[in-house]
């Protein structure tokens, strides 16, 4: 496991000790001769005045040189010598020579009492430099008395001094975690601070975000939240632009209290919006913004957005840089959340050479604090493990292990990091008893800290229930997956639908495998313990809804709230998407003719989605919770005839021991064994579904798929998919009629009603009605529709060869495509029978089925187009580095086509290739059915437990209820014949899925080649 600390991460822990800094940097410029010519510490001072903040070196010189001459002319209790001494003692401290500095200071100090009363400013500000020297090289006690004296000494009536004093030692109070003291002295500076002056509002809310922060310190968290949420409130209503900086620090600071709890999603909100006041109206508050973006890319990293969280860690790197040496510590920090990027992505050596610098620089800077090293030493340790250097990783863990008891830190966050990371090295070095002491050890002090439901219990309690396992204590092991399980849903409910589509991606990607691990586990114990087998469905529920019906769900909510704003940045994120398709298709060079690039409208789109997604989670969340749909759910609802087959590919996870330089090592994983299994819902299955267990998964992958492409390619009898892909699960499924079916890996590239059962003779089509859904959970949604508007588009026999000179009647080459005269009289026979039935119809055939006729529809009740589709990366040529290339890789060939094939100068915006990535932002979101009477338009990016990532899929996102489309090349003729057929039955009142099997079943009567007739499946709610 990584660390980072995603406090405050200048060492200061606030910034109120940096306005000391800025005040001891400036000059004082106190001094005053009266003589006609100047004297040589007045020229050497001045001169010093052109060094100052740029070369220290030459500072202190000119500064040593006039503090001799200033003591032999006027003697060590001049106002002017004092004023270079002050000045020398400074100069020092800057150039880190903190002996003379602190020598300097005192001396200072020294010479001020004796002259000064105890409450004289210039006495005061003796004490606070020296308080602030000795808080920079962590002599926290020693600033700690001179703090105290300086409130003791000053009346908070009349001397600013004595705010920025209290507040210093306010900080003090925190570096040294003594939170008692902090909270004390917070409830008198409160007290004193009287008055409605803006400075005394200022200060109340400096107070109150204290008391909150020291809540989160102290894990009174609920405390903390309540605080500063009631800031947050007060400030925005008073819209006080003088309060702006508190109402940043106050968001700041609650999303830290709800990042330390989990709550990540409203982390993000709460520090999203801060960074962006922050940037916005606090630009040269560089301080302030490296904390925020700090925790905002900490924010992304827990959610393993990777990419956003290094690009706001190099942002924070870069102006905690510019802003000097006092931040060494701080830039140290953002250095060692990058390397804990590196670490995460696998890139070991790098990550090791990072942390190995970093303690490098924490040995010659004797500021840095025990957490850092421990956080350092931990994370480099996990390096080093898993580049299998246990030795290296041992060392590092003892040696944070000592810091921790040294600090006496065994009850912090901290602690239980660095516990469950030797847990995990002792586990791979075999000693899974030892392994389990220090997971034990772990859980139970983050359990005291967060509470029994907090999502940062996940991993370890994963981590555990794995050794357990391994250990084969199922009893221990199991309830232990399930607490995983259930915290992984908890955060997946309260932090997907603030993502964006690409954010949930990366988020996605960490929890899939406990997911698929969970799989394993559940299937292994499903005979003793079958109440697995439907958490297992539940899960397959939210994995299947996570990316695209968030996304569904977000689109509606959009429109149906007919907010004009909302709307409005919808459409504006569609156009950008739009041109940006445009812009990944052009070269190099045309993108410099532009002006603007790709990267950048990535940049614009990823803002827009958030702002929508941030504005409308909350809601998407509610409608999220409020449909979570259970086994149980569809079970009770089950009819007699029916049943529901949901497939789950399953790679196995299991462990092995081996032999290393005679230590016995231990490595759990994923292996290369894929299995396939299908829980069987019917009317009968009252406890849990019925699991069905397919072994063989990675002959079903290949040769087994390459049999069944073959027989259907060269019209030969299918003797072994019925066996290979049913037969186990037609068992189980005995005296049903209706089938719902919801796929998942090479069943993505199967028509099970094309399998042939070599006992009958007969196919699966003729047994079974089979309802193809994306997801289970659609069960529930199955209604008959009656149209309730009656208005069809129809599109077909495009004229590829559009504005080509001298078109060819029958290209057949690679860069062309042939006309189809069968999809012309496909449409004009639809056209004729849905205006027979009352329908509103809009054909477009030949020049006019074009892409952008296709772009310019609104929501049709049916959308039908004839015409050849294409999987292929060959089609569009694609700039490199592009995001969701694979949509680019499948789409619809229209008018134009082959004249954008053949020359580059074709219009991309209209070039007659309607990709994947295209068709998202149709408006479809009152369509019933798209008919896509294409070659291959069912084909695509297959992820597992998450569905096809192509046409079908991109329709369905546009809005579209219901869509058919094809599994391979379908003859033109046959096709002909299955619409007509189809739309015949659909109109006479049958459903969508009867009406295609009766238009199967009809064509059979001409041909029992599967190839012709069952090249279409319909996939929907129907």
């Amino acid at each position: 496991m990584v660390i980072h600390l995603i406090h405050k991460i200048f060492q200061t822990s606030n910034k109120f000790f940096l306005n000391v800094v800025a005040m001891a940097l400036t000059m004082q410029c106190a001094i005053t001769v009266h003589a006609q010519e100047l004297p040589l510490w007045k020229i050497h001072y001045d001169s010093t005045q052109h060094y100052w903040g740029k070369d220290w070196k030459k500072s202190i010189q000119n500064l040593q040189t006039a503090e001799r001459s200033a003591l032999s002319d006027l003697g060590m209790y001049d106002v002017n010598y004092l004023t270079i001494i002050n000045d020398l003692g400074i100069a020092y401290w800057q150039a880190k020579d903190f002996a003379n500095a602190e020598k300097t200071l005192i001396k200072s100090y020294k010479l001020k009492l004796e002259l000064l009363d105890d409450n004289d400013p210039e006495l005061i500000r003796a004490i606070t430099n020296l308080a602030g020297l000795y808080t920079d090289q962590s002599k926290h006690a020693q600033a700690r008395q001179l703090y105290k004296r300086v409130l003791k000494n000053i009346n908070p009536a009349v001397e600013d001094l004595y705010w920025t004093s209290g507040k210093n030692l306010l900080a003090n109070y925190e570096q040294d975690a003594q939170l008692d003291s902090a909270t004390l002295l917070i409830e008198k500076l409160a007290s004193q601070n009287h008055g409605s002056s803006p400075q005394q509002k200022l200060r109340h809310y400096d107070f109150k975000i204290a008391e909150g922060r020291i809540a989160r310190k102290r894990r009174h968290y609920d405390t903390a939240q309540e605080i500063l949420a009631k800031i947050v409130t007060e400030i925005s209503l008073h819209q006080d632009l003088i309060l702006s900086d508190r109402y940043v620090q106050a968001l700041h600071e609650l999303g830290l209290t709800h990042l330390a709890t989990g709550s990540f999603n409203k982390a993000e909100k709460n520090i999203l919006l801060a960074f962006r006041i922050t940037k916005s109206h606090h630009a040269s508050n560089n301080t302030l913004l490296v904390e925020v973006l700090n925790s905002l890319a900490s924010v992304y990293e827990k959610l393993s957005i990777y990419d956003k969280a290094v690009s706001y860690y190099q942002e924070a790197l870069v102006l905690c840089e510019r802003l000097g040496s006092q931040h060494f510590n701080s830039c140290l920090t953002l250095k060692s959340n990058l390397a804990g990027i590196q670490l995460k992505e696998g890139q070991l050596k790098p990550a090791i050479e990072s942390y190995s610098n970093i303690l490098s620089s924490i040995s010659s800077h004797e500021q840095t604090s025990p957490l850092f090293q421990i956080t350092v030493l931990n994370n480099l340790s996990a390096a080093y493990r898993k580049n299998k250097a246990y030795t290296q990783a041992t060392t590092h863990l003892e040696r944070a292990q000592k810091l921790i008891n040294d600090y006496q830190l065994n009850d912090d966050d901290l602690a239980a990091t660095v516990a469950n990371n030797l847990a995990v090295l002792l586990t791979a070095q075999g000693k899974l008893e030892q392994a389990l002491q220090q997971y034990k050890k772990a859980f139970d002090t983050r359990k005291k800290i967060y509470g029994d439901n907090s999502v940062l219990l996940m991993d370890l309690a994963s981590n555990m229930a794995v050794v357990y396992w391994a250990l084969k204590k199922e009893q221990e092991a199991i309830p232990l997956f399930q607490k995983s399980i259930e915290l992984a849903v908890r955060q997946i409910h309260y932090t997907f639908p603030n993502l964006n589509e690409d954010e949930q991606v990366q988020f996605y990607k960490k929890l899939k495998e406990d997911f698929e691990r969970f799989n394993t586990i559940a299937f292994q114990y499903a005979a003793s313990k079958p109440e697995l087998l439907t958490q297992v469905f539940n899960n397959q529920i939210i994995i299947k809804s996570l990316l695209f019906f968030t996304q569904q769900h977000r689109n509606d909510l959009i429109y149906n709230q007919k907010d004009s704003i909302l709307i409005k940045q919808y459409d504006l994120v569609k156009e950008k998407r739009e041109q940006l398709g445009l812009f990944y298709q052009l070269s190099l060079q045309e993108v410099k003719q532009v002006g603007i690039s790709p990267t950048t409208l990535e940049k614009e789109i990823d803002e827009l989605e958030k702002n929508i997604s941030l504005k409308t989670s909350e809601t998407v969340a509610e409608k999220l919770l409020a449909k979570a749909t259970q086994w149980k759910n569809i079970q009770a609802a089950m009819a007699a005839d029916e049943a529901l087959i949901e497939i789950i590919r399953v790679r196995k996870y299991d462990f092995k021991h081996y032999q290393e330089s005679l230590a016995d090592r231990v490595s759990f994983g994923f292996t290369d064994s894929t299995h396939y299994a299908a829980l069987v819902t019917t009317k009968e299955t009252i406890n849990n579904p019925t699991l069905v267990l397919m072994r063989n998964g990675f002959n079903m992958e290949n040769r087994l798929l390459t049999y069944y492409r073959n027989a259907l390619r060269f019209s030969v009898s299918d003797e072994h998919s019925y066996n290979s892909y049913w037969k186990a699960i037609d068992g189980a499924v005995t005296n049903k009629q209706k089938i719902f079916f919801a796929g998942d890996g090479v069943y993505y590239k199967l028509n099970i009603n094309t399998f042939r059962n070599p006992v009958d003779g007969k196919f699966i089509v003729q047994h079974y009605n089979v309802h193809y859904l994306l997801n289970p959970a659609q069960y529930l949604e199955k209604t008959k529709i009656n149209f309730t508007t009656q208005r069809a588009v129809l599109m077909g026999d495009p004229m590829f060869d559009l504005d080509i000179p001298k078109p060819s009647k029958t290209r057949n080459d690679e860069h062309g495509f042939s006309s189809l005269p069968g999809a012309q009289k496909e449409i004009q026979k639809l056209e004729t029978l849905l205006k027979s039935k009352g329908w509103q119809t809009n054909a477009y055939l030949r020049n006019n089925a074009t892409e952008k006729n296709v772009k310019s529809i609104q929501s049709p009740t049916i959308l039908h187009i004839a015409t050849h589709g294409f999987f292929s990366d060959d089609v569009v040529p694609l700039a490199e580095d592009v995001k969701k290339d694979f949509l680019f890789q499948s789409g619809l060939v229209l008018a134009g086509a082959n004249k954008s094939l053949s020359d580059k100068t074709a219009q991309i915006e209209d070039d007659g290739i309607l990709t994947a990535y295209e068709v998202m932002n149709l408006d479809l979101s009152k369509t019933d059915l798209v008919v896509l009477s294409a070659c291959e338009t069912g084909l695509g990016k297959i992820e597992n437990g998450e569905g096809v990532f192509g046409l079908q899929r991109s329709f369905l996102q546009a809005g579209a209820r219901d869509i058919m489309i094809s599994l391979w090349k379908v003859d033109d003729q046959y096709t002909q014949e299955l619409m007509v057929s189809f739309y015949q039955n659909l109109l006479s009142g049958k459903s969508k899925t009867d009406a295609l099997k009766t238009a199967q079943l009809h064509l059979m009567k001409s041909t029992l080649d599967p190839l012709l007739w069952g090249g279409f499946i319909l996939v929907g709610v129907d």
